[in-house]
C-alpha cells in the first residue's frame, strides 16, 4: 500500500510499436488510480493517438522482466514496459536491449538504476502531452531541483520542468499531503524581477474566480521567490491552437467568453493584465468533456487608478491607444482579446507587418478585414464579424467594456439580441 504520508509514484512507462517508443510518467495516486486496470485505461487513453491500430497495453513488467499485477507495485523513478501481449524473458531482453543504451544486468538489481542514468542520451517522452517526460536532461534537473529552498521541498516534491524565460522557470510538482499537483514559478533574480514577481502575487491573491488561475501558496527567501499556482494540465491555448490548427467557432465562443468573464471580474477590481494571449489563457477539459478558460501569468498586470502610459505586452495585441500617448486603461485588455478571438478562429493574426513599424501602423491604422482568403473559406458566422468588429473599435471610448462585450449576442445566442450589449 502508498505511504499514507506520500500518497504518490512518479512512474514512468515505455510502448513500443513498429520500432517507435513512446513514453509516459503519471504521478499514480490512490485518488487517481483505485486498481491496475484503472492505470492501464490511463495509459491506453494516451497511446491511443500515438498507436491507433494496434492493440492496447495488458501487461506491464519491471526492468527485471517481472510482470507487475497491482498499483502498490509500483516504484518511484523505475521504468516499466508495457505490452498488447504476454513476454517471455528473451523477448523481453531483446526490447530493452533497443531501447535501452545499458545492458541488462540481473545481478545490480536494474530496475532501481537512476532515471537518469537509463535514458541519459535517449528520449522517449513526447512534449505534446503535460503530466509526462518533457526533453529531460536528468543531471541538470536535479541540480535545479536542489536550488528549491528547503521549506518548498518540505511542502513538494519537484516533478519536471515545464518552461522558463529571462524571468526563472516554472516546474510541475505535488503537494506531499494532499498529493495535488501544481505549477511553481520561480523567480531567481530577485535584485531585477522580484518587485515585479511580488505585485504579481498581491494582484493574484485578490483574484479568486473561476476563470483565473489561482496562487495557492507563496515562498519568499533572500534568494529566490516561488510563487505556487494551480496546475493547468490541459496546457494553454496557443497550444490547442497548434495541435487543432483551427478552432472550431462553438469551442472558441465558450473560451472567449470565460476569458472575458475574468476579465470583467479583474476589471471590477481596477486591475488591468495587459498581456492576453492565446499564450497566457489556458484551456481545461472538464469530467463531463466541457471545457473552459482561465487567465494566468500576471507578470504585466498592474492595478489602476488612472490612464498608465509604459509601453509592454506583446507587440500583436496591444491597442491602439497605447501607441499614441495619450495614456490607456482597461479596454486594452478587450482589444487583445479581439485579436486573439481572430487568431482562434482562422489561425492568423490580424494585424501584422514584416516590420515592427508596420505592425504598429497596422494596429493604428488598418481597418478589419473579413475578406481575406483565410477567414471567407472558413465559413465563420455573420455573427462573430459583428462581434469583432464591436470589440476592435479604434477608440477605446466606442470600444465595449469586458462587462458588455461579455453580453455580447455572438456570446450568448440563446438571449433576445436587444437584450444584449455591444452593438
Amino acid at each position: 500500500m502508498f505511504d499514507d504520508a506520500i500518497p504518490y509514484r512518479l512512474v514512468s512507462f515505455l510502448r513500443v510499436c513498429d520500432c517507435q517508443v513512446v513514453g509516459k510518467r503519471i504521478a499514480v495516486t490512490w485518488s487517481k488510480f483505485n486498481s491496475f486496470t484503472d492505470l492501464l485505461n490511463e495509459l491506453n487513453s494516451y497511446w491511443g493517438h500515438k498507436f491507433p491500430f494496434h492493440a492496447k497495453a495488458r501487461f506491464v513488467y519491471n526492468f527485471d522482466g517481472y510482470e507487475i499485477n497491482y498499483v502498490d507495485q509500483f516504484t518511484e523513478h523505475v521504468v516499466y514496459l508495457c505490452s498488447a501481449f504476454p513476454l517471455d524473458y528473451d523477448t523481453f531482453c531483446h526490447l530493452w536491449r533497443g531501447i535501452s543504451p545499458l545492458e541488462i544486468d540481473q545481478e545490480k538489481n536494474p530496475s532501481y538504476l537512476k532515471f537518469n542514468q537509463l535514458f541519459r542520451t535517449r528520449n522517449y517522452f513526447d512534449d505534446e502531452c503535460y503530466d509526462h517526460l518533457v526533453e529531460y536532461n536528468f543531471e541538470d534537473e536535479e541540480e535545479e531541483i536542489d536550488e528549491f529552498d528547503e521549506d518548498v521541498l518540505e511542502k513538494y516534491a519537484i516533478c519536471r520542468r515545464l518552461g522558463g524565460g529571462a524571468f526563472g522557470s516554472v516546474h510541475e510538482a505535488i503537494h506531499k499531503s494532499s498529493g495535488d499537483r501544481v505549477a511553481i514559478k520561480v523567480i531567481k533574480d530577485l535584485a531585477e524581477d522580484g518587485e515585479r514577481a511580488l505585485v504579481e502575487a498581491s494582484l493574484m491573491r485578490k483574484c479568486k474566480h473561476e476563470n483565473i488561475v489561482d496562487l495557492l501558496d507563496l515562498f519568499e527567501t533572500p534568494n529566490q521567490l516561488c510563487l505556487v499556482l494551480e496546475l493547468c494540465e490541459d496546457g494553454d491555448i496557443f497550444t490547442l491552437a497548434e495541435v487543432e490548427g483551427q478552432i472550431e467557432e462553438s469551442k472558441t465562443q465558450i473560451l472567449i467568453k470565460d476569458i472575458l468573464s475574468g476579465l470583467a471580474y479583474l476589471h471590477s477590481l481596477n486591475v488591468v493584465h495587459r498581456d492576453i494571449k492565446p499564450e497566457n489563457t489556458f484551456f481545461v477539459k472538464r469530467p463531463d468533456g466541457s471545457i473552459s478558460a482561465k487567465i494566468g501569468d500576471f507578470g504585466e498586470a498592474v492595478e489602476i487608478s488612472q490612464p498608465i502610459f509604459d509601453l509592454t505586452g506583446t507587440l500583436v495585441y496591444m491597442a491602439p491607444e497605447m501607441w499614441l500617448g495619450s495614456g490607456y486603461g482597461k479596454k486594452i485588455d478587450v482589444w487583445a482579446t479581439g485579436i486573439m478571438t481572430y487568431f482562434l478562429l482562422c489561425g492568423h493574426i490580424l494585424f501584422l507587418g514584416e516590420t515592427e513599424g508596420e505592425t504598429q501602423n497596422a494596429i493604428i491604422y488598418d481597418k478589419v478585414d473579413f475578406n481575406k482568403p483565410q477567414w471567407i473559406e472558413l465559413g465563420i458566422s455573420h455573427e462573430a464579424e459583428k462581434f469583432l468588429k464591436c470589440i476592435l473599435r479604434k477608440s477605446p471610448r466606442s470600444r465595449p467594456s469586458s462587462n458588455k462585450a461579455l453580453r455580447h449576442q455572438w456570446l450568448n445566442p440563446e438571449i433576445p439580441q436587444k437584450c444584449t450589449g455591444c452593438h
